[in-house]
């Protein structure tokens, strides 16, 4: 349901914006997610001391902050849904991807087996 354009088209540069109010793009997606860091409390970058936060030589320390930070926010992700990943839904848009059905079904110890012919219907009973 969506167009998808090359990173370096106007569409996408636009999109994406900038938070620097000197850019041409100024707006768009990157001046939303720096408002939201700058006003979530959660934000890792609170956490350092104000004296380091302004030197301008503890940079390197800030953006080490950062990549901690999104490291944290990518496991959180994960974690937050392993209850999730055995989901039996019937809806093409809910619960497990149907992209890991397979994987999920080879985890309950089922051993599939693949073959050409697209149309067999395949059952499954566990016990």
């Amino acid at each position: 349901p969506y167009i998808l354009f090359p990173t370096s088209s106007a569409t996408a540069v636009t999109w994406l914006g900038s938070a620097d109010p000197s850019n041409a793009n100024y707006g768009g997606q990157a001046l939303s997610a720096s408002n939201y860091d700058q006003n979530n409390q959660n934000y890792l970058y609170w956490a350092i001391p104000e004296y380091l936060r302004d030197d301008s030589d503890n940079q390197k320390y800030i953006l080490f902050v950062d990549m901690v930070a999104q490291q944290y926010d990518n496991s959180w992700q994960y974690i937050k849904n392993i209850t999730t990943r055995f989901s039996a839904d019937n809806r093409l848009d809910y619960g497990i991807s149907k992209d890991l059905v397979a994987d999920a079904i080879r985890d309950f110890g089922v051993k599939l087996y693949s073959n050409n012919l697209l149309n067999i219907k395949v059952y499954f009973t566990f016990y």
